[in-house]
Formats: C-alpha cells, structure tokens, sequence
C-alpha cells in the first residue's frame, strides 16, 4: 500500500485529529502566537500525515526529541523540582480538570428551576461547591452528565442522593439545607455533607405575639420555596449567582395578604425582623443514602477479602522463593571458597570434602524435585548445610580479627603502666594527688590483664587453624573495656580544688560590713559643740561565697 492510498484510507481518522487540535486552541483559549514550542512524544503521531496536521494547525514544525517515556520522566522531575525546596525552576501552573459537565436536578413545583449544572466543562479538580434548598420533607437529589453523547461511555448517571431527617422550622416553615458536593482528585463527583441550619432562640430574645406574628407573616413569602439558594462556594474561590423566582415565590402555598393590611404588615414585618435578629442558628448534620451504580457492599467486600487473600499468597511466594535463593547463594559462596578459596585452611580434609559433597548434592536437587518446595524444606536444607559450614567460616572471621584486638589490647596495658610508672618516678605531678591505695589496685588490675593476654597469646600461638578457637575476638574486646574502665577510673581521677584561707575571708566580710566613715561635721565656732546630725543608716553586708 503506497502512503497516498494509507492517507486516503485513513482520511476519516485524519479529519478527526485536526478537529480535536483545533477545538483545543478554542477550549484552553489561546492563539497560535501564544505557542512557543510542539513537541510530540511517539506512536501515531510520528506519522508523516499526522505530522503534517499538525505543523497547519499550530503553525510551527513538531519536534521529536523526546519518546513518551522520556516525556512523562521530564514532567516528574520538573514537579518534584517544584514541590522541592532545593531547587528553583520557572515558575509555571499545571491544573488537573473535569472535562464533561456535571448536572444536578431534584423534585420540585411546576414553576421552579429543579437542575443546575454545578461543574461546568473544564472545572480544575479537586472542587467543592455548596449548594442551599429549604424543605420541609427528606430530599433526593439525582447527578448526571450534561451531554450525554461526549462521554465515552453509554451511562450518563452517576447516581442518586437522598438526604434523610429533613423537619420542618418550629414554626412551620420550611427549614434551610446546605448540600455540599464535590469532585475529588480524581474527578469522582459525589455528594459529601448535607446539614440542617436550625434557627434557636435566645433567653433573653423578645417573644411577644406582635413579634411572633410578624415574623410568621414575613415567612409566607418563602413558605416551601424548594430551588437552590443563590450561593455556591467552590474552591479556592466562590462564585454567586441572583436567587431563582422559585425561592422567592414559594410552590403555592404561601397566602396573598389584603392591600388594606399591607401597612400592618410591614410593621410587624419590621418587628419580626427585630426579633429575628436575636436568635441564634445550629448546624445539624444530616444522613446521606446513595445509589450509585457498581458493586453493592456484599460484593465489594467479597473483592477486598479476595484481594487481601492474593497479597498474602504474593508474600508467601516471595518468603519461599527467598528461602530458595539463600539455598542457592549459600551453596555458590561456600564451594567457591572451600575448595581453593580462603577458607580451606580452616577445614580438615573430612569435613571439606563431606561440605563439598553436600554442596553438590544440593545443587543438583535445586535444579530437580527442588525447584518448587515449601518454604520449610528450603530452610532445613540451608539448616543443615550451614552446621557444617558456619564453623569454618567462623575459624576464618575469627582468625582476620583476632590479630586486631589483641593489639588493641596491648595498647590499653602499655598506656595504663606509662601513667603507673609515672606515678612512681614522679616524673609528673599528673597523679600525685590519687591515694597510694588506688594505684595498687590499677595496677593489680594491670597486672592480672597483662597474664591474661601472654596466657591467651600462647593458646594462640599453639592453635592449629581446622581448631574451633576457645577464646572468641568478644572475649579479648570485653577484657580490654574492663581494663579501661577500672583503671582510668582510678588515673582519671580528678585532683582536689584548693580553697582560700579562711582569714583572709573573715578579713574580708569585716571590711565590707565595717560602716563608711563620715566627715567631720563642720565647725561653728564652738569646738566643743556636738554635732546634732543622725547618723547615717548601715549598709547590709555582702554574702560571700
């Protein structure tokens, strides 16, 4: 088939992408100067037709530096640059939307407005509207799609709610109810909350009839009014629309009042409002039944026991096929370092060969009657290798470690015998001030780990590499922290703080207590004449420390 006749076979398909391009110039409202860049990321699109539709619509020639996967991995890491406080990229806004509109229709009167589209096309997800009636009786709200021929599938239902324990007002009135709705992340539509606003009367609020009457007669007007308020609340913003005729004018039932009246009753109306003013309103939370199509609870939880059964068995595959990979890998590791690897001086002829054996056995029945065990039989057969191959391996991590902690802990005896011999010779005043006492015990202490260590460097010395050690590398570390800690807590004592002579502190308390001297008083011509002047008041000591 040559590409003309593939262009002409496929014309109908080809028609249909330039008008789905050219409606989304029109739905995201931009023209073609706002474009910078087209970029198609693989299948269909490579297709030189396609490619050609493409380059007319926008104006500018497709590029194709990228795949699908390639694309999708840019725009992953683009928003987690974003979300992330390290980086810092252009600022640009991606908003998820609703692309089919949703309408909400109820039972109400001849007269009255009884659907409403609550999300239009394009509404950015996640929304939330509220939306007010005022009912007397439980209501039952129906959502659908709006065209029920742009949705790719045959169902334009999403369900019904019914909002139960609706009551009217004390006073007869039909009582206010707030629905909220709202389209998750997901652009599931469902209906979320319903509450009751309950108008409750304070103590101290005026209740005379003139007052109740009037308020009785200005709630005539909206008397089963049953239309949605002129509120609705979205977010992030909130939008407001002028209230319908139906909330306004009520379904019929509310009662004309006489011409000759209508002074009286705008007084009352008045008074009513007064009273109105001082009554305070309560939110009641309302039960919501749905009946949405899809599975019924029965099935649902069939389903979710179904796939929690399915998760257990995944674990238990992947707990057995682990217990048979440790077989395997245990068995590769262990031949590869028994026979002419570095732990064959630390196995006896008889038990490398009957590990070698036993290795080879293995393997066989791995690749045999052993490919499809329970976790258990995999377990036993690692269980009995390892008794014969953790010994050898723990000659060999015992013998790499060995020459390590004994060095360490000779260094721990050289330097705890330096401060002793310091203290003897008196080189240094550094432990002139411990007791002779205490530096007889570090060094009866010293003395003791130092026999330890050439008793324990001789068992060494004399150990055949294919022996079981009887002093582990955690005997030899837990000997030299006991060394540490009892002797450096006797060297490491510290010396005794030097207090002042007490005189020369009593000294000082009887200067400072000593009250200042006063000047002579002033003569006036009379020698002998006492000066008549109050001596001045004492000043408290000071508290010395």
């Amino acid at each position: 088939m040559s590409r003309a006749d593939f262009e002409e076979v496929a014309k109908p398909l080809l028609d249909r992408i330039r008008h789905t391009l050219e409606n989304l110039l029109k739905e995201a409202k931009i023209t073609i100067e706002d474009i910078e860049s087209v970029e198609i990321v693989g299948g269909s699109t490579r297709v030189p037709a396609v490619k050609q539709i493409v380059e007319e619509v926008f104006q500018k020639k497709p590029m194709t530096t990228m795949n699908a996967d390639e694309s999708v991995a840019r725009g992953c890491t683009l928003m987690c640059a974003i979300l992330s406080p390290t980086f810092k990229v252009k600022e640009f806004k991606i908003e998820d939307c609703q692309p089919y509109p949703i309408t909400l229709s109820w039972q109400g009167g001849v007269n009255e407005d009884n659907e409403v589209e609550v999300f239009s096309r394009w509404n950015v997800i996640p929304s939330t509207k509220m939306l007010s009636f005022y009912k007397r009786e439980p209501l039952t709200v129906e959502a659908r799609y709006s065209y029920p021929n742009d949705i790719p599938f045959s169902e334009s239902r999403i369900g019904q709610y019914t909002i139960e324990q609706i009551q009217p007002q004390p006073d007869g009135t039909p009582s206010k109810i707030k629905v909220k709705v709202r389209l998750n992340r997901n652009g599931i539509f469902d209906v979320t909350q319903a509450s009751l606003i309950e108008t409750i009367e304070e103590p101290n609020a005026p209740a005379d009839e003139a007052m109740e009457t009037a308020a009785a007669s200005s709630a005539q007007t909206v008397e089963n009014g049953e239309a949605p308020s002129a509120t609705t609340t979205t977010e992030p913003m909130e939008e407001s629309a002028a209230p319908s005729d139906a909330a306004a004018a009520g379904s019929g039932d509310a009662q004309a009042e006489e011409k000759d009246k209508d002074e009286e009753g705008n007084e009352k109306a008045k008074a009513g409002t007064a009273a109105a003013s001082k009554k305070k309103k309560k939110e009641i939370d309302l039960p919501i039944t749905p009946r949405v199509p899809g599975a019924s609870k029965k099935e649902l939880e069939r389903l979710i026991e179904q796939e929690l059964d399915m998760i257990s068995q995944d674990k238990k595959e992947k707990e057995r096929s682990d217990a048979k990979n440790a077989v395997e890998e245990y068995v590769y590791e262990m031949r590869g370092k028994v026979d002419g690897g570095e732990y064959e001086k630390y196995s006896d002829d008889t038990t490398r060969q009957k590990l070698l054996a036993d290795l080879h056995t293995t393997e066989e029945w791995l690749y045999d009657e052993g490919m499809n065990q329970e976790k258990n039989v995999y377990v036993d057969r690692l269980k009995n290798l390892r008794s014969l191959g953790e010994p050898i391996r723990t000659r060999y991590t015992e013998a790499e470690s060995r020459q390590h902690h004994m060095q360490e802990l000779m260094k721990s005896i050289q330097r705890i015998d330096e401060a002793i011999q310091t203290y003897h010779t008196k080189s240094s005043d550094k432990y002139a001030h411990i007791d002779a006492k205490d530096i007889e015990k570090a060094n009866k202490v010293l003395t003791d780990k130092q026999s330890w260590y050439d008793q324990t460097a001789n068992h060494f010395h004399a150990l055949q590499t294919h022996d079981d050690p009887t002093i582990l590398c955690s005997r030899i570390k837990q000997e030299r922290d006991t060394l540490e800690r009892e002797c450096w807590a006797i060297l490491n004592k510290p010396k005794p703080k030097v207090e002042p002579p007490k005189e020369d502190t009593s000294k000082q308390q009887q200067q400072q207590q000593a009250p200042p001297q006063q000047p002579p008083p002033a003569s006036s011509g009379n020698q002998n004449t006492q000066s008549t002047e109050q001596p001045q008041q004492q000043q408290p000591s000071m508290e010395i420390d």
